[in-house]
């Protein structure tokens, strides 16, 4: 499963957590849990876009000091 998908699935279970009628604490505890692998996945994913940005304005520069 792809970082997104995880994402995807995270924000629907964290929509319906307040229908769910779990304890307030356990609430709390899977909020934060959630949330927090939520941030992980999306810093991971920005950090590796940036990286293949970076990389592809290399191969633009390599390339055109060939020519």
């Amino acid at each position: 499963m792809d970082r997104l998908n995880v994402i995807l699935i995270l924000s629907v279970i964290i929509l319906l957590l307040p229908f769910l009628g779990l304890p307030q604490a356990f609430d709390n505890f899977l909020y934060t849990i959630f949330g927090l692998v939520i941030f992980v996945i999306a810093y991971l994913m920005k950090r590796d876009s940036n990286g293949r940005e970076l990389y592809s304005k290399r191969e633009e520069n390599n390339n055109g000091e060939g020519i």
